[in-house]
């Protein structure tokens, strides 16, 4: 059975025999659109640059630093507001591996060397319905504002980052980014995610009231004085 919407797909490696195992594996997962890169930075250029739609990502991670993985190099370039696609490690198994970096570093999961087609496949299937599971209306807005109430910002950005990269920018997503950027005291982010609003309607009263919040509190109370309502 394929996995509903997984339509475009994008493979990180330079192996070519990882190479045919991956596109095997996502193309049984219902990836009509696959595109193969050699990097990281390829794969950045690809989706941000580029603005192709990418619903699942699989990258061989070959240096086991936090730098050099694939959703933080996107998420560290600078590109909050363009939210990175799921992604699923595939890595050596050895005195290297730290779940919990690959954890802090957003992958959806990882898969173990020497690769095994049919694991990956199934690896790659959880991986998306998990990353996905909260896309029905009410229910992503719902249990984001459960988390941060109960100051539990990082499991809010961990279901929103694959929530928001598959729908259109719509006013409910950017405001619940910009609370849990806000959370997470990353108010550069929370910033940008507001004033994008007001871009879009400068009598927007909700986007104002939390953008007094962010000027309050990262200290700029003059700027917070002149805003009017």
């Amino acid at each position: 059975m394929q996995t509903d919407f997984l339509k475009r797909a994008l493979y990180i490696t330079t192996e070519e025999n990882m190479a045919q195992m991956m596109e095997g594996a996502l193309k049984r997962c219902g990836a009509r659109e696959i595109t193969k890169v050699r990097n990281v930075a390829e794969a950045i250029d690809i989706i941000y640059k580029k603005r192709e739609l990418m619903h699942f990502v699989v990258e061989d991670v070959t240096i086991f630093e936090h730098y050099h993985f694939f959703p933080s190099r996107f998420i560290n370039a600078g590109y909050r507001f363009k939210i990175p696609p799921p992604c699923l490690a595939v890595c050596e198994v050895n005195d290297n591996l730290d779940l919990k970096l690959l954890k802090e570093a957003k992958y959806a999961d990882y898969v173990p060397k020497p690769l095994n087609e049919s694991f990956l496949e199934q690896r790659i299937r959880n991986a998306y319905l998990k990353s996905y599971q909260y896309q029905e209306a009410g229910i992503l807005a719902a249990a984001i504002e459960s988390l941060l109430n109960n100051k539990e910002a990082e499991k809010a950005l961990a279901i929103a980052l694959p929530a928001f990269a598959r729908v259109a920018r719509t006013k409910e997503n950017i405001m619940l980014l910009a609370n849990i950027y806000f959370e997470l005291k990353e108010y550069k982010f929370s910033e940008l995610a507001i004033k994008f609003l007001l871009s879009q309607n400068k009598n927007d009263i909700g986007a104002k009231n939390m953008l007094m919040k962010i000027l309050l509190a990262s200290g700029r109370v003059k700027e917070a004085n002149k805003l009017k309502f």
